[in-house]
């Protein structure tokens, strides 16, 4: 079963707002609930990324594998036959 996303807009709302008003507001103030509602998101953020870098990185080594495979296949094909 899926979990809802339709809360992800205001949890990046939440979190541009700390990124930005943290570095650039003197008087930014975010509460405890607030930041650990945030970790946890970063979190989840991180292991959906690494997982899917995972996927692209293997997708990218068999492509190169199929490659240099066809490349040892016609360079060490007689083309003469």
């Amino acid at each position: 079963m899926k979990k809802s996303l339709s809360h992800l807009p205001e949890v990046f709302k939440l979190l541009k707002k700390a990124y930005i008003d943290a570095r650039y507001k003197k008087d930014y103030k975010i509460t405890k609930k607030q930041l650990e509602y945030l970790a946890e998101r970063v979190k989840v953020l991180q292991r959906l990324t690494k997982k899917d870098l995972r996927s692209e990185n293997r997708k990218l080594w068999l492509a190169t594998e199929f490659i240099e495979t066809a490349e040892i296949y016609f360079f060490t094909t007689d083309s003469t036959d």
